[in-house]
């Protein structure tokens, strides 16, 4: 499909989350004035999310570095030549891992560079060519339930059915209609409309009465923390009741038997007495769930930073091979891949994969990672703690840990340990007033955009992420960066 922008207009996509919905910005004299959704768009439909629509201001904040700064000896910040800060960071870098080895040096890759997937890319290659494994992320604060449980369950690689197929959907903790996130697709609220107008119930499991869940067939209003428990109630009498697809377990599946007597205690009348609900809607959630000739499960941020996360994603995953809401031999795959190289189109399971005590052990109680990285809440820790292998540099890509950390005053005394940190974020955060080195990126509308990451989402997602047909865009850069000052190679500014 060919889309026609006008000339005081241009499109860019936004990389601000996960949505990375499609933007057409308007131009007035090489300013962007308005930016909204592109209802042109085959996808997005005109959806886009508050981020994208607000990313014109961020470009215009006073408060936006236009130019690397450097920590003096009492504390301030000088403006510094990229260059040279390149250059005094990989000294710096060097001396370190010549005194203390590869593992003194570490990675945190924050949202906004989790987002990003060329500077995700090169900050890896970075940490591999310095040899050291202590790379880190948000993933295990955010969602860290969502890739333990894919290697405790296992891939489908054939994928799930398209949403316009759907005639059941199970939200636990998401609230796609303002959030995006929760496995509606590109335009949440549309696809939610058009499916219900079409018969698909909707099951929300959720202690608020979200904008989502005033819409469902069936809302759980639980105490916050249960969901793994309603889930396994659910499990439970979707096994008693008989509604499986039999075939697909038997033919594709192992331990049903252990999985029958790990839910075994949880009946609707000990649910309703943990979760603060009453027992029937557990009886009707498995029906509205079991009636479904196909269907979608998915969770949000709520669901997934309660201490259960890897459970209700695990259970979420069990719903929907118990039944068989994944694609088959012979159907057709909705999306085969354009920006990104998907899973091999097979239908089968890649079985079960190492998920935790992997990788890396840190000092700290000896905790070791996961396959969402090292646990990020004992990363101050490992700074802090003192003797051999304490980690002496970090190196921050879009993230602000002062604020982001449990902890901030023992985060913010972590930040001053360091014998090295560089932040790579366009403003002076809570955590770059601590760093030595800060060097700001171009924004948004000044580089190359696509959609390669929401894609991306897709291939490992519970249905309704990603795109369910083909499509890719790439977008030139809508702005030219502002002119900064230029730099003498002694780092102070000039005029000019």
């Amino acid at each position: 499909m060919t889309i026609m922008i006008p000339k005081s207009q241009s499109r860019t996509v936004c990389q601000a989350c996960q949505a990375h919905c499609t933007l057409v910005a308007t131009l007035e004299d090489g300013r962007v004035m308005a930016l909204h959704g592109d209802k042109d768009d085959p996808a997005y439909h005109g959806y886009s999310c508050i981020k994208g629509r607000e990313m014109a201001a961020v470009h215009r904040f006073p408060s936006r570095l236009l130019h690397s700064m450097r920590q003096l000896p009492d504390g301030r910040h000088e403006p510094i030549a990229v260059d040279q800060a390149c250059r005094e960071i990989g000294s710096r870098l060097r001396t370190i891992i010549d005194e203390h080895g590869p593992r003194s040096v570490a990675l945190f890759i924050g949202t906004y560079g989790y987002c990003n997937f060329p500077a995700q890319a090169f900050a890896l290659a970075l940490m591999r060519a310095l040899g050291s494994p202590m790379v880190f992320s948000p993933q295990t604060i955010d969602q860290p339930g969502k890739g333990i449980a894919i290697g405790m369950h296992g891939l489908w690689l054939a994928g799930n059915p398209p949403l316009e197929s759907w005639e059941a959907l199970l939200l636990v903790g998401t609230n796609p209609i303002v959030s995006m996130n929760g496995g509606l697709g590109p335009n949440p609220a549309r696809a939610l409309k058009r499916a219900q107008a079409r018969g698909m119930k909707l099951v929300v499991i959720d202690p608020r009465r979200t904008e989502t869940a005033r819409r469902a067939d069936l809302h759980l209003q639980c105490r916050p923390g249960e969901d793994g428990a309603i889930l396994a109630g659910i499990v439970r009498e979707l096994i008693a009741t008989g509604r499986l697809d039999n075939a697909f377990i038997r033919d594709e599946t192992t331990g049903l038997d252990a999985l029958k007597a790990s839910v075994a205690p949880f009946t609707p009348a000990m649910v309703a007495e943990r979760a603060g609900i009453p027992a029937q809607q557990i009886i009707e959630a498995a029906a509205i769930l079991g009636n479904a000739r196909v269907g979608g499960v998915s969770a949000g941020t709520g669901a997934n930073m309660s201490g259960e996360s890897a459970v209700t994603e695990y259970l979420l995953r069990v719903i929907q091979t118990l039944r068989g809401w994944l694609l088959r031999a012979g159907e057709k795959r909705p999306n085969p891949g354009v920006l990104i190289e998907p899973l091999p189109a097979l239908a089968a399971a890649s079985g079960p994969s190492p998920c935790w005590d992997m990788g890396e052990r840190m000092r700290v109680r000896g905790l070791a990672g996961t396959n969402m990285n090292l646990p990020t809440a004992a990363l101050a820790d490992e700074i802090l703690m003192p003797g051999e292998g304490r980690i002496r540099a970090l190196i921050v890509l879009g993230g602000n840990p002062v604020a982001a950390w449990p902890d901030q005053i023992k985060t913010q005394e972590a930040m001053r340990a360091l014998d090295l940190l560089v932040c790579l974020d366009p403003r002076m955060t809570q955590t770059a007033r601590n760093a030595d080195y800060v060097i700001p990126p171009k924004l948004q509308l000044e580089i190359e955009t696509n959609s390669a990451f929401y894609e991306h989402c897709g291939t490992a997602g519970l249905g309704g992420w990603g795109y369910d047909e083909p499509y890719g865009v790439v977008c030139p850069p809508v702005l030219s960066p502002p002119r900064a000052q230029t730099l003498r190679r002694n780092g102070r500014a000039s005029t000019g």
